[in-house]
């Protein structure tokens, strides 16, 4: 009797244990016909009311359960805000949020899709969020929100294309854990940076954009960049850059699968050697830079770069020489050459002529 007495007590708190946990898992994951509430809404409650949407876009955002709003991604098991998918038009071509064969009639869809209005300080309370993206939208010139730079586990961030204006924060430099930063502007923007300190500490960059940002005062531009060695696409075109050092003593980003510096003012500056190192470069663009030679014992030449598929330098007198562009024919992945205005000599081009390229 007493065993059994051992029994049933065994049993009693057993079920007890049991429905305990039952209690706790239905009160933490909510059963099938509840409606849980997976993240806190008041802060993109916040950052909607401070938005311009003509087309109303964020139409979504209402009731509690933000993470089934347009554009909002939560993490499946915590329920915080991981993503804010915002960008406008859903292509980027070039300099622009359209593409180039839209009509007129599909640009003014296109410019009605944008956002505007102001970026709530608000959105600071998704302290998880790891992806930000407000691209091709319209903010009519307003500075970026210092704010942006206090997101600890931001991984993403894309505002390119968005109409900002002004001095780039240097509280950007504060996002340590970032591997995307896309902050092309266009033609009439006013974007600008007067020093490139503030990305030093972003060691984990692979992917950056500052096309059309204006840096021709920030001369620590190169010391900065070249140590960010985890760096695999850097497009600098159209940046007002007028230094291009020629024997930097530190800095390796050989890790560069991209490098754009079109459309800069190196007027008769010389090619320094470490471009030939980038041994892993698919892509380079020196278009209209003005570069006016190579500098003095440089060895080697384009065909020392074996990765390297697509070389645009039109427009630069360096390129009319023969240790340069000898060799292109051995590089199997070369795909795409631009040398136009560069003052090639007959001789030279006759050895181009026989490139084939598959």
């Amino acid at each position: 009797m007493k065993a059994l007495t051992l029994v049933s007590l065994s049993f009693s708190s057993s079920c007890l244990w049991i429905l305990l946990v039952s209690s706790l898992c239905h009160v933490c994951f909510c059963d099938q016909n509840s409606d849980p509430v997976l993240c806190i809404p008041t802060a993109l409650i916040d950052l909607k009311n401070n938005l311009t949407d003509p087309a109303n876009r964020l139409s979504s955002w209402v009731g509690k359960d933000c993470c089934s709003w347009s554009g909002v991604v939560c993490d499946n098991f915590t329920g915080h805000v991981h993503e804010i998918r915002l960008g406008g038009h859903d292509e980027k071509i070039h300099d622009y949020c359209y593409e180039f064969n839209d009509t007129n009639s599909e640009c003014v869809e296109a410019s009605k899709q944008k956002l505007g209005g102001t970026i709530s300080p608000s959105v600071f309370k998704l302290l998880h969020l790891r992806y930000l993206d407000l691209s091709c939208n319209d903010f009519n010139f307003s500075s970026i929100p210092a704010f942006v730079g206090l997101f600890q586990n931001l991984i993403y961030l894309n505002i390119s294309l968005s109409n900002f204006g002004g001095e780039i924060p240097h509280q950007h430099g504060n996002l340590s854990t970032l591997r995307v930063l896309d902050l092309h502007s266009d033609y009439y923007s006013n974007l600008h940076s007067k020093s490139l300190k503030w990305p030093k500490n972003l060691k984990g960059l692979r992917y950056l954009d500052m096309t059309f940002i204006d840096l021709p005062k920030a001369s620590d531009w190169f010391p900065v960049i070249s140590n960010l060695t985890s760096l695999l696409e850097l497009h600098f075109s159209r940046c007002g850059l007028n230094q291009l050092p020629g024997n930097p003593t530190t800095g390796s980003f050989t890790s560069l699968i991209v490098l754009y510096l079109s459309y800069n003012s190196f007027d008769n500056m010389l090619l320094p050697g470490w471009i030939f190192s980038l041994r892993d470069l698919a892509l380079l663009d020196l278009t209209q830079c003005g570069i006016g030679g190579v500098n003095p014992g440089t060895h080697g030449g384009f065909h020392s770069m074996p990765s390297l598929r697509t070389l645009r330098v039109s427009s630069n007198t360096f390129v009319n020489s023969s240790f340069l562009l000898n060799g292109l024919s051995s590089l199997s992945n070369h795909r795409v050459l631009d040398v136009s205005y560069c003052d090639i000599s007959s001789p030279i081009l006759v050895h181009l002529q026989n490139l084939y390229f598959n």
